[in-house]
């Protein structure tokens, strides 16, 4: 049963991604520019302390706009991608000027790249929360820290699901955080944690899923696979601030696969 629900939910993602593809950088993207600008900030200041030509892994590239941009900023990095929604990786291929070495289709589960291939990861705007079983998730995990070379950096974004908003766009109460907790404890049909939505497109209504972490088990993930975390935020999904207090923001986690010489 837990397979054939994890199939469900990863076919509705597969379908949620290729029909919104052609417009994804216009509608998703852009509501949540500000959250993905603080996140890139963060990325170029820690890959510009490397001080050295990197080898950058975009997993989840989605249509690839995110690096095509941050490129100009980082001369001389080598560049490359995948996602498994093969709308998305046509147009990433397809975009003038992208920077792109390779970009592939494959998932988070099954990365086609050899060990240790990459100095530094991304996998941003919420993959993570597209993954729909803990099997995958830890899996997943365990596959970003093998793309890592020794001393690499992986930066790793998910839905908080104890995100109660910054009164901008998006507010909800703690009793309606901890309801849809509790209705993904009880439903056969989920997992703790998980959340199926529905949205409209062009008039008619497309299904969505996301999966929602608190701190601690977004940090135990990657701690399991064998990375240590350098840091982590809270960053408003509206404003795109750090925050202090845990319910104000979405979560990023910045972590290392430690070397000798660390």
């Amino acid at each position: 049963m837990s397979e054939a629900r994890s199939s469900k939910h990863r076919l509705i993602i597969q379908t949620r991604f290729d029909k919104i593809a052609a417009t994804y950088e216009d509608t998703v993207g852009a509501r949540r520019q500000a959250f993905n600008d603080s996140v890139d900030q963060i990325v170029l200041d820690y890959a510009r302390a490397e001080a050295r030509p990197l080898s950058v892994l975009d997993a989840a590239c989605g249509t690839g706009s995110r690096w095509t941009r941050m490129k100009e900023a980082l001369p001389g990095i080598q560049l490359y991608g995948f996602d498994a929604s093969p709308q998305m990786v046509a147009i990433a291929k397809s975009r003038e000027r992208s920077g792109f070495s390779v970009v592939k289709v494959c998932d988070l589960t099954g990365i086609s790249y050899p060990d240790e291939s990459f100095d530094l990861v991304t996998c941003l705007f919420f993959p993570f929360s597209c993954l729909t079983s803990a099997v995958d998730r830890r899996k997943a995990a365990q596959e970003l820290g093998r793309m890592l070379r020794p001393n690499g950096l992986l930066f790793v974004d998910a839905i908080n699901r104890w995100h109660l908003g910054e009164g901008e766009g998006f507010h909800r109460s703690w009793p309606t955080a901890i309801w849809e907790y509790l209705r993904s404890v009880v439903d056969p049909n989920l997992e703790a944690g998980d959340k199926v939505y529905s949205t409209q497109l062009d008039g008619s209504p497309l299904e969505g899923f996301m999966h929602g972490y608190s701190k601690s088990s977004f940090r135990r993930l990657f701690t399991e696979a064998g990375l240590t975390i350098e840091r982590e935020y809270v960053i408003g999904y509206n404003t795109g601030e750090i925050h202090s207090k845990a319910t104000r923001g979405n979560l990023l986690l910045v972590c290392r696969l430690k070397g000798l010489d660390h």
